[in-house]
């Protein structure tokens, strides 16, 4: 949802998206938040850098409690 509301350049509605999918543990957060290229008119929104510091707190600490080892973070930059 949060890709059609930034197709229509509502970038707060797509941020509100983005975080109610972290709050709701959405799994697809995480496969295109740190690196997806069309989340890029988002990156320098300071909102979208907090989501992305939370979004890291709650996958270290799910690969915590499933016993993984921590992720590259690295690869994971959301500054490109």
């Amino acid at each position: 949802m949060s890709i059609i509301y930034l197709a229509f350049g509502q970038n707060d509605q797509a941020i509100r998206c983005l975080e109610k999918s972290l709050d709701n543990r959405d799994a697809d957060i995480f496969a295109y938040l740190f690196n997806d290229a069309i989340l890029d008119s988002l990156r320098s929104d300071p909102r979208f850098a907090d989501l992305v510091r939370r979004a890291r707190l709650v996958r270290k600490a799910q690969d915590a409690a499933n016993g993984r080892p921590p992720r590259d973070e690295l690869a994971e930059s959301a500054d490109h």
